[in-house]
């Protein structure tokens, strides 16, 4: 998460960090140990689901998703998972 995040510009590393910090609220950890890696798509949907129950804006839901999409695609690079993982 750490490469994925100081590859942002500086502006946008707070949004984007914040974004992942409530995503590893939803369950229950903290970012930095969250398991980044392991997300596969019915997490997601997951996500997308308790974000819109909870009202969360439609550019905010947005936002989490290209989030978690530039995580898996650092990962991805990295040789963390594989291609199919990376789909979501």
């Amino acid at each position: 998460m750490l490469s994925y995040l100081d590859s942002l510009a500086p502006h946008s590393q707070q949004a984007v960090r914040e974004r992942l910090r409530d995503v590893a609220r939803l369950a229950s950890v903290d970012a930095a140990t969250f398991p980044w890696r392991q997300l596969r798509a019915p997490h997601v949907e997951y996500i997308r689901n308790q974000m819109a129950r909870s009202a969360a804006a439609p550019a905010s839901i947005n936002l989490t998703l290209a989030a978690l999409r530039g995580v898996l695609r650092y990962a991805r690079a990295y040789n963390l998972i594989s291609e199919e993982e990376c789909r979501f």
